[in-house]
């Protein structure tokens, strides 16, 4: 797994926690069809235990900062002619906020690929 995003190679297990968390969160059903579809194309680890997404903890918590930052600092686009940028920078915000990654969320993640061999 390549992570085009953040351009840097790190732990497999902790690249494919971050893939999990990203398209799976909250959505069980979808979290166990991508770990199924990272091992039926090559993907060597998946995560097993809380440790395990330690990294997609620290990338979506510094995501929600940065989008709280936007928001924050957005204007309504009087000045500069942007009127969408405060929009856009509030409908980025929940996405991280609405779905935390939450003790609760990495068990109901780590149990939805458990049975994935």
């Amino acid at each position: 797994m390549i992570d085009w995003d953040n351009a840097g190679s790190a732990d497999p297990v902790q690249e494919t926690a971050c893939a999990l968390v990203e398209f799976g969160r909250g959505q069980a059903e979808r979290a166990h069809a991508v770990a199924v579809a990272s091992r039926e194309h090559g993907g060597r680890a998946l995560p097993r235990e809380p440790g395990d997404l330690t990294m997609a903890l620290a990338q979506f918590g510094h995501s929600a900062e940065a989008a709280a930052r936007r928001w924050l600092a957005a204007d309504d686009g009087d000045d500069d002619g942007d009127d969408d940028a405060l929009s856009r920078a509030a409908a980025w915000f929940p996405e991280g906020y609405d779905q935390p990654l939450d003790r609760a969320g990495i068990a109901d993640l780590l149990e939805a690929v458990r049975s994935v061999s």
